[in-house]
């Protein structure tokens, strides 16, 4: 079923070879998958994209080689994700990256090593091939006459430089070219060096699916030029927005959890405090780490350093260069987005019941009779909530699905409808899309005060509907964050209630109160409905900066869970298993 989600997500976005596509006719496509998914996923890309704008498997050596046959394993180390790159035409940006010629080469080729610069290079060939037939110059130089490459001024200057080099006398002069000027070997598809991020790594974000900014430096730089737009639908913790923000991209990233939102949010926010990256450029980085008794290149794992040459271990430290990004981030926004046409959905003139009886339920609403019109002498009143009436928004009506918005003069017109009488809560049951206001507080005739209260669901909920498929929940612990990824889950706006203390060096959960039901249609009980809690331990009463996500499975049965560095500032934000979350609450 994750294949199908898949394929279903990357039609619905339109990122094939149709007419309407969004992505542009020199963009490409990234996706990373592992290896139970890899073969599948590339059978329906081929149908998306064409087998002909496949352009290749990439192999992400993620890992050495580790063994987990104490665990009673039989099969080969797993130690690589794969990487399916596609493009839309066959004109597409192509920005040729490159890695370090690995020792052998080296040692082969750029053997010497200059006194006082220790900089390596090689003797290379000067002689211009096909000589007068291809319109080389021919003259002496250090007393040797042939057809050379470069002209008699370039090869003065390159002489007066230094870097005409003869080893005695009579002998061919040579070229002396440094290994450091080299750009190295063109990016291969077999990426076996850049490493899961270690668990001191300055950039680590604490989310279970995060990958290195270095794996998608290479991608964005390669795949994309200044100012152009860069999409993730499944982004996790944000690291494809941070990447863009610090190579001047333009950005736009998607997630359903929320413990992805606010990560990618904080990442963003606290960019000029992160690492900058190391390489902006398409030539390699030669310098590599060497042995210090016999200068050899070190072979690294995640536990330590061995020289291949003689054998010396060294502790495998980490040591990061810390240079800062430095720059605050461009102005950005969070927004829940979702701009549909329901029509293509469902019926709704034909399901008119079905479909007031499904979002009634959604807000524990039960339609128990009728005539509610009638009673407030106002259309489309099927409910009372808490003695309320709650009117559902006919959206079956094309004109109001198409044209009518909630807003101000909508409400208006709901007042005035009542003859100025209306008081008290009036609540709208709305698809998201529907809505361009939010509660609003108003006065009737008599100065008697009343609320609009809006219900608002997304268009995921008529697609649910539709299919009769059960409420997906919010991740309760780490290893859900996968599935939470490939489901096709909503949210509702919900009210949550939750107050929260100080408690032995941590915080407990004093109260937790969530109208959502479970897929048995059971409310939940106690603290059953609670997916996470987000801690800012420092919050300034403007932006809530996550620092510690805790998971419903991390907290202990009376409600009490450990959290260090918890200040006289710290405030929290609940979140249920259905998406939604509550105000930002300040631990007592």
């Amino acid at each position: 079923m994750e294949i199908f989600k898949i394929f279903s997500t990357l039609k619905s976005l339109n990122f094939g070879l149709d007419k309407g596509s969004i992505l542009v006719l020199d963009g490409s496509f990234y996706i990373h998958l592992d290896s139970k998914m890899a073969h599948f996923v590339k059978v329906l890309l081929d149908e998306i994209f064409g087998g002909e704008n496949f352009r290749n498997e990439i192999i992400w050596k993620r890992s050495t080689a580790h063994s987990d046959t104490k665990q009673g394993s039989q099969h080969y180390g797993r130690i690589h994700d794969t990487i399916l790159f596609y493009t839309r035409s066959e004109k597409y940006v192509w920005n040729s990256q490159h890695t370090p010629h690995d020792e052998e080469y080296i040692n082969k080729f750029y053997k010497n090593i200059e006194e006082g610069t220790g900089r390596r290079y090689m003797l290379d060939n000067l002689a211009g091939p096909g000589g007068a037939a291809k319109g080389n110059p021919f003259y002496e130089v250090m007393g040797v006459k042939r057809y050379w490459q470069f002209s008699k001024e370039n090869m003065d200057q390159l002489v007066k430089d230094g870097r005409i080099i003869q080893t005695r006398p009579g002998n061919v002069p040579r070229y002396k070219r440094y290994l450091d000027e080299m750009k190295g070997v063109p990016l291969q598809s077999i990426w076996d060096d850049i490493r899961q991020i270690q668990s001191q790594a300055k950039e680590r974000a604490n989310y279970p699916t995060q990958k290195p900014e270095e794996l998608l430096q290479r991608i964005i730089s390669n795949s994309s030029n200044e100012n152009d737009l860069i999409l993730d639908v499944f982004s996790g913790s944000g690291t494809t927005a941070v990447v863009g923000e610090k190579l001047g991209r333009r950005w736009a990233v998607c997630d359903f959890g929320k413990h992805a939102i606010y990560t990618m949010q904080k990442r963003i926010l606290n960019i000029a405090e992160s690492k900058k990256l190391e390489n902006n450029s398409n030539v390699a980085d030669q310098e590599v780490a060497r042995c210090e008794k016999c200068s050899s290149v070190i072979e690294e794992n995640d536990e330590y350093k061995k020289c291949k040459e003689c054998g010396s271990i060294y502790q495998n430290e980490i040591k990061e260069k810390n240079e800062k990004y430095g720059q605050p981030p461009k102005p950005f926004c969070v927004v829940s987005a979702g701009a549909y046409d329901f029509t293509r959905i469902m019926d709704l003139r034909k399901n008119q019941d079905t479909y007031i009886t499904f979002v009634l339920g959604l807000f524990n609403i039960v339609r128990e009779k009728t005539g509610f019109s009638k009673k407030y002498k106002l259309p489309n009143i099927y409910a009372e909530k808490n003695g309320d009436p709650v009117e559902v928004f006919p959206v079956w009506d094309d004109e109001y699905l198409k044209n009518i918005r909630i807003d101000e003069e909508y409400l208006q017109g709901i007042i005035d409808a009542s003859g100025g009488k209306l008081k008290g809560d009036y609540y709208i049951i709305t698809p998201e899309t529907c809505a361009r206001i939010g509660d609003t507080a108003f006065k009737n005739a008599a100065k008697e005060k009343g609320n609009f209260k809006l219900l608002k669901f997304p268009y995921k909920v008529l697609e649910e509907l539709s299919r009769h498929f059960q409420i997906e929940e919010q991740a309760t612990s780490s290893a859900d964050i996968n599935r939470l990824i490939s489901s096709v889950g909503f949210y509702f706006n919900e009210e949550i209630k939750v107050e929260a203390e100080r408690k032995n060096g941590g915080i407990k959960i004093t109260k937790f109160n969530s109208g959502i039901l479970d897929k048995n249609g059971r409310r939940f009980k106690g603290l059953e409905g609670l997916a996470m809690m987000l801690v800012d331990v420092d919050y300034d009463g403007k932006v809530f900066d996550m620092d510690v996500a805790i998971y419903s499975k991390d907290i202990g049965e009376d409600g009490v869970v450990k959290v260090e560095g918890l200040t006289k500032d710290s405030h929290i934000i609940a979140i249920d298993k259905h998406g939604n979350e509550s105000k930002v609450i300040k631990l007592k």
